[in-house]
């Protein structure tokens, strides 16, 4: 049959971590002929690096985003779109240049719907490979964050790899036409490779600060209300901060608030490996991150979720992660449950991660072997 050439799609800080193992175990495979096709939507060069993965061997350049982060909220979204129209027409052409047999993507990145596209109008023999897929949060209303991307980047799938049972549902419940495996979650494999690598120590009773959704950090009320949650917090804080994020806390005057408070530590962003071993240690993790959230529980840290809807229905109804969308008396209540070591605090050192058994990697790699090579 030969060897199958398959396109990995990467371009933010999260698919490249949450595809490092699936790579690493791709490269290793000698049924495939592995090509990293990089959008350039965040710079992650360094993270590649430190998560042993070759260098893109198709990068489409820098999508400007350190330039968007102090625009308004509708002038950034007009250039993120004009930023994708110029990824769809870039990946067409090095899909019609590589001719690969399948494309994997991840999640409800925005890039996904390009990707997509310019697969089905170049050739429809390619095999469309969706990781993370039937994730839902009944949200359609907030594009960046909802469900769009996914349920695109679903329905023109071909294999559709679900984290969980419940994703698992979603997906059978819709009706697709894709083939639905429940693989797992890779986190675990993630995670355990990369604290090997991590090199990070701090000292005394802290928590970790991680916010970074653009429907989060452009809303000048919940970003007030992330300040007030910090200035008030039970720990010390240690809050390391994009070049983004930081931008819109200086459009919005909050930057100089922050720097008042002498349990505030604001640094530059860790890289991947530290920043796992910096939550390793801590007492707790305010995030509106999924991926950061699900590292927070394979740690056994406790984890606020400051988004309102939450990905991770599984956590949700085990209550070993609660929502808080960034309520400042309802954070705080869980902040001080956390350091007197209450029912939550209990609850998560004594579950047991409900997506993934450190094995998810290898399955999602024979079932891409038996699908692909036969």
């Amino acid at each position: 049959m030969g060897r199958k050439k398959i396109i990995v799609m990467v371009g933010t800080r999260s698919e490249v971590i949450k595809f490092s193992s699936i790579i690493r175990e791709l490269k290793r495979n000698e049924n495939f002929d592995l090509k990293i096709l990089h959008t350039g939507q965040h710079e992650t060069g360094n993270l590649m690096e430190l998560l042993g993965l070759p260098e893109p061997d198709i990068y489409l350049g820098e999508s400007q985003r350190k330039k968007w982060s102090k625009k308004g909220k509708i002038k950034t979204s007009f250039l993120a779109i004009k930023w994708l129209t110029g990824i769809f027409s870039s990946m067409r052409r090095e899909i019609i240049r590589e001719s690969p047999d399948a494309i994997f993507y991840q999640g409800n990145c925005m890039t996904v719907p390009m990707v997509v596209f310019a697969a089905k109008t170049v050739s429809k023999k390619i095999v469309l490979v969706h990781r993370e897929s039937g994730i839902r949060t009944n949200n359609i209303l907030e594009p960046f964050l909802g469900d769009l991307w996914e349920k695109i980047g679903d329905m023109f799938g071909d294999v559709l790899f679900a984290p969980s049972k419940v994703a698992e549902e979603n997906l059978r419940k819709e009706k697709l036409k894709g083939k639905i495996y429940n693989a797992g979650d890779p986190h675990v494999e993630i995670v355990e490779y990369a604290l090997k690598r991590g090199n990070v120590k701090e000292s005394g009773q802290y928590v970790v600060v991680n916010v970074l959704h653009f429907e989060n950090v452009t809303n000048e009320n919940k970003m007030k209300n992330f300040v007030e949650i910090l200035k008030r917090c039970p720990f010390k804080v240690i809050f390391p901060m994009t070049a983004s994020v930081k931008g819109r806390l200086e459009l919005f005057g909050l930057m100089k608030e922050l720097e008042k408070y002498p349990n505030i530590v604001l640094t530059d962003p860790y890289n991947y490996v530290d920043f796992l071993k910096l939550i390793e240690k801590c007492e707790a993790v305010l995030t509106d991150s999924g991926g950061v959230q699900q590292e927070s529980f394979i740690l056994k840290i406790p984890c606020i979720f400051l988004g309102k809807i939450n990905v991770w229905k599984e956590f949700e109804d085990r209550g070993i992660v609660i929502s808080t969308g960034f309520d400042v008396k309802e954070t705080l209540r869980v902040l001080d449950e956390i350091k007197n070591k209450g029912n939550f605090y209990k609850k998560v050192k004594a579950a047991k991660y409900p997506l993934g058994d450190g094995k998810a990697t290898e399955r999602i790699v024979k079932i891409l072997e038996r699908e692909l090579v036969g």
